[in-house]
């Protein structure tokens, strides 16, 4: 139902940080990037929308899956991209923290 309403264009554009944000969603530049963690385990921002993909893809078949595909397609695959920029930035960071320890 999501993919059907148009939800794929909304998720991906949140995922590659364009349109203007509403108040609802506004965030810290240390939550946005994920720093902020905490005991009760909140989940970053960032967390949440490839969250949501990782369930898309897990709950779609047929027709809804190639829409995801085709979606991180288009562009000469600029969505991968962004996804390994992202996986480097925790990765930086997770190396940072076990070097301090």
């Amino acid at each position: 139902m999501f993919i059907q309403l148009g939800g794929l264009k909304i998720i991906f554009a949140v995922m590659m940080g364009k349109g203007k944000p509403s108040k609802a969603f506004t965030f810290s530049r240390e939550q946005e990037e994920g720093i902020c963690f905490d005991c009760l385990g909140v989940l970053s921002f960032t967390e949440l929308v490839y969250s949501c993909i990782f369930y898309l893809f897990l709950s779609s078949a047929d027709v809804n899956l190639e829409r995801i595909l085709a979606k991180f397609q288009e562009n000469n695959f600029e969505k991968i991209q962004r996804m390994f920029e992202t996986f480097e930035f925790y990765r930086d960071k997770v190396w940072s923290l076990i070097s301090l320890s």
